[in-house]
């Protein structure tokens, strides 16, 4: 559907007025959530389900109708711990020149019977280079050996490798000078086929790797050239085989509740709100508690307190909206796993996910100069430029008189929380949060460091959004294939950016002397240099007969403070090249 119906839909549409949300509510909520006496809401414990019963409860008093089967607020699934047999758990060369011990050479996972023959490959990426087309073509299907640098400072190499993208890999190898914990396990969700390779998480020793590549005579790995990537196929297949064991099993569950949509046709239609409430739990000694008043404490009291707007609304939503409190996140993402193929709304039917997960803090990451003094209004409208350019312009229009200051991505999080099991599917895809703080994660994330007064105006921003998308004729689109361009702009220390300031960022297509923009945003007190960003490229419709240019321009009101441009190069893999913009000395 193109981008059209947004404006052909807002004819039809008349939003009533969106309620008012309180403080004191959002405390309530948030501080009882962060309480000690549910020991941090670890999702394999009966303390998320205290913290579960705390949250049916609430639904309950407001009015909300269960969405699971039997007419139950739980939605409930078995999360297994699995392993493998050492003694059975084998990795040799068909050629039969190599066998490999658990334990000692490899580790590996399986969900099942594994006894198949794989094909596998080294690959070596130096720092500013990336695959060939070709290359990467060839390593479709295959295991791939990567060096230990690249899995901790090669980000874009492992995104490129990724399952998610065309003619992926069998998997990713990893190796270290010893394989530390050999008693390799995965959680899975009971009688839930994963897909893809039914062995995972292969681990070798350094030795290992070394013994293959010389046995093969396979020299480019660790030459580890500065100047070219190099892809060795190993000569002959590699047999797996693997037997699968069951070590313990949890019983899980996600809370669903839903608001029916009173339209006759449009209510089998949904708007699907996503927040996890499962945190870390205890320390392992027991001895310290994981509030998770901001992860994600808040985002579970925003899906709460507007579930009981809608309820309350004189107006019912022509399409059902359903609040999903999520298990498992911290562990997996497994309660979205486990909706999303168990949906209470097919998902071809889901208009649009709004996931809240970490809604109530001020950024705070201080490595990346984003500091909390500005962003005491600021939240992440993540992920949707990429996925549905139609739900980022309806949010952006439903941020309007809320004050908010819509933040854009500077890297895609898609798969850093529950949005990774919906936009997969073709479900347009919103992931709301604040940003990172020193407290992510840590003990410190206590309910007293919210920031109370944004976090309800995020609830009501949210609720205006749903409020469209459950009531307009159409529905936004999903674009499928879009990635980010990351940039960076870089100024002489102690330069001085005001607190007023904007900086916008244009990517333009150059055709001899024609240019069109391909994509820009502006960001709001983008603060100190350098500044990070992202800009949005198809790269099916990149083309290598033209180039890319990237402007910035910082404004304080009317007067321009610095600007800047780069070239972004057409790689061969027909991606942008990053690019990094220089402030003159």
């Amino acid at each position: 559907m193109p981008t059209s119906w947004l404006f052909a839909a807002s004819l039809l549409f008349q939003p009533q007025s969106a309620p008012t949300f309180l403080e004191a509510d959002a405390r309530s909520i948030v501080t009882e959530l962060a309480d000690p006496k549910y020991k941090g809401r670890n999702s394999m414990t009966e303390d998320f389900a205290n913290a579960s019963k705390f949250c049916v409860d609430w639904l309950k008093a407001a009015g909300i109708p269960p969405a699971a089967k039997n007419g139950e607020y739980e939605q409930r699934f078995t999360l297994q711990r699995v392993g493998v047999d050492p003694t059975t758990t084998t990795i040799s060369t068909k050629d039969k020149k190599l066998s490999l011990v658990y334990g000692t050479d490899f580790v590996l996972t399986a969900s099942q019977t594994v006894n198949r023959e794989v094909e596998a490959a080294f690959v070596w990426v130096p720092a500013g280079k990336s695959l060939t087309d070709v290359q990467r073509r060839s390593l479709r299907g295959k295991l791939v050996i990567v060096h230990p640098s690249q899995q901790r400072d090669n980000a874009a190499l492992l995104q490129s490798l990724a399952p998610t993208t065309p003619n992926p890999p069998l998997g990713i190898v990893r190796y270290a000078e010893t394989l530390g914990n050999t008693a390799a396990t995965e959680l899975v969700v009971k009688d839930l086929p994963l897909g893809g390779p039914e062995f995972r998480n292969v681990r070798l020793t350094k030795a290992t790797a070394e013994k293959l590549a010389s046995t093969y005579t396979l020299p480019e790995f660790f030459a580890q050239s500065p100047n070219a990537a190099s892809v060795e196929a190993i000569p002959t297949k590699l047999v797996v085989a693997a037997q699968s064991k069951v070590i313990t099993e949890f019983p899980m569950h996600n809370v669903v509740a839903k608001i029916e949509g009173s339209d006759p046709k449009l209510k089998n239609q949904a708007v699907l709100f996503g927040s996890h409430l499962d945190h870390l739990g205890l320390s392992t000694d027991g001895k310290v508690h994981f509030p998770g008043a901001d992860d994600n404490a808040s985002g579970v009291t925003a899906s709460l307190l507007i579930a009981r707007a809608f309820k309350n609304a004189t107006i019912k939503p022509k399409r059902t909206i359903i609040f999903s409190l999520w298990t498992g996140e911290e562990t997996g993402t497994f309660g979205s796993l486990y909706y999303s193929r168990n949906p209470i709304v097919n998902l071809k039917d889901t208009v649009a996910y709004l996931n809240l997960d970490m809604v109530g803090r001020d950024s705070d990451n201080r490595p990346l100069n984003d500091a909390a003094d500005d962003n005491r209004d600021s939240v992440y409208a993540g992920i949707a430029r990429l996925n549905s350019p139609d739900l980022y312009k309806l949010v952006k229009e439903t941020s309007q008189g809320t004050n908010l200051n819509l933040r854009d991505d500077k890297d895609d999080r898609t798969a850093r929380s529950d949005t990774r099991n919906f936009v997969p599917y073709g479900v347009p895809s919103l992931k709301v949060w604040t940003g990172e703080h020193p407290d992510y994660h840590r003990p410190g994330d206590t309910a007293d460091k919210l920031n109370y007064a944004k976090m309800v105006r995020i609830t009501q921003w949210l609720y205006k959004t749903a409020d469209r998308l459950a009531n307009q004729s159409g529905r936004p689109a999903f674009s499928e294939g879009a990635e980010y361009l990351q940039g960076r702009w870089t100024a002489p220390a102690n330069t001085v950016v005001p607190p007023t300031a904007t900086a916008t960022f244009t990517l333009y297509e150059v055709n001899g002397a024609r240019e069109s923009v391909v994509d820009q945003i502006t960001a709001v007190r983008p603060g100190a240099f350098p500044i990070r960003f992202a800009l949005r490229t198809d790269p099916k419709k990149l083309r290598k007969d033209r180039s890319y240019r990237v402007d910035a321009v910082m404004m304080d009101g009317a007067t321009k403070l610095f600007s800047g441009t780069a070239a972004s190069l057409t790689g061969d893999n027909g991606r942008l090249t990053a690019v990094e913009i220089v402030v003159p000395g």
